[in-house]
C-alpha cells in the first residue's frame, strides 16, 4: 500500500494543490496530515476546506490549536522580537479569517491518531504525543526516541511534523518520519515537500517528493492580505 504524509501546510493553497496532484500521479492510496494546516499563509479557509473535501485524516497542530481556540499565542518558538511581531500579526489575521465551520473542524482534530497498515502500527502526531509544540529533531537521538519506543511499545512507525525539516531513520526496528513542510519551508529551497511511504509485506520504504508550485500566487496574496512581507520572502526562498 502506498501512503502519503503531508504537513505544516500553513495556509499555502497553491502548494497543497500541487502536492495532492503529485500524490495522485503517484497513485497514492491514502493521505494523512501532521497538522498546522493554517498560519502564516494567506489561504487558511481554502486549505482547511480542501483537506475536508478530500477527507484527509490528520492531527491537530499547535497553530491550528492557537487560532481555532483563539489563544493569545500559537505555541510557536520565536527567537527574536521581530519574529514575535510577525507571529502576532499572522495569528491575528488567521484567527479573524477562520470561518465558523473550519474553526470547528480544527477544534475537533485529535492530538494523536493510531492506525494499522499491512500489519504495521502507525502513530501520527504533530510535535510529540505529549506536547503539540515539542520539536523532535535528530540531535535528540537516541534518548528522546528511545522514550517514544518505551511509551508506545506497540508502535512501529512514528510520523510527526512541526520542525518543517524532512527526515527519516530506522532505530531499534522502529521507523521515525517527519515529512517536512508542504507550505512553509525552513530551507532556501521553496519547493513543497512531502513523504511517500510504501508498505508491502514486512517491508517499509520512504521517499521524499519535492514539488514546485506557483510561488508568486502565494507571495502576492500574502502582500494583498496585509501579512508581513517577510512571509512572502520565505515562500520565494529568499
Amino acid at each position: 500500500m502506498l501512503l502519503a504524509f503531508i504537513g505544516d501546510i500553513h495556509g499555502n493553497l497553491p502548494a497543497l494543490k500541487e502536492v495532492l496532484a503529485d500524490a495522485e500521479t503517484n497513485k497514492v492510496e491514502k493521505i494523512y496530515h501532521t497538522g498546522d494546516l493554517i498560519g502564516y499563509g494567506p489561504f487558511p479557509n481554502e486549505v482547511v476546506e480542501l483537506i475536508r473535501q478530500k477527507n484527509i485524516e490528520g492531527v491537530l497542530g499547535n497553530y491550528d490549536d492557537g487560532a481555532a481556540n483563539k489563544r493569545p499565542t500559537c505555541g510557536c518558538d520565536y527567537k527574536t522580537a521581530k519574529e514575535h511581531e510577525i507571529g502576532a500579526k499572522s495569528l491575528a489575521f488567521t484567527t479573524k479569517s477562520l470561518l465558523p465551520e473550519n474553526r470547528e473542524y480544527l477544534k475537533k482534530l485529535p492530538n494523536i491518531v493510531k492506525f494499522e497498515v499491512c500489519g504495521k502500527n502507525f502513530l501520527l502526531f504533530h510535535g510529540s504525543p505529549e506536547r503539540l509544540n515539542e520539536y523532535l529533531t535528530p540531535d535528540l537521538f537516541p534518548d528522546r526516541f528511545n522514550k517514544l519506543i518505551e511509551d508506545y511499545p506497540d508502535i512501529e512507525v512514528f510520523v510527526f511534523g512541526h520542525t518543517h525539516y524532512p527526515f527519516y531513520f530506522l532505530h531499534r526496528g522502529r521507523h521515525f518520519l517527519n515529512p517536512g513542510s508542504t507550505g512553509k519551508p525552513k530551507t532556501k529551497d521553496p519547493r513543497a515537500v512531502y513523504a511517500l511511504v510504501k508498505v508491502e509485506n514486512d517491508n517499509l520504504t520512504v521517499s521524499f517528493r519535492l514539488v514546485s508550485y506557483p510561488y508568486n500566487i502565494t507571495a502576492v496574496a500574502i502582500s494583498e492580505k496585509g501579512l508581513p512581507e517577510e512571509l512572502a520572502q520565505i515562500i520565494l526562498g529568499q
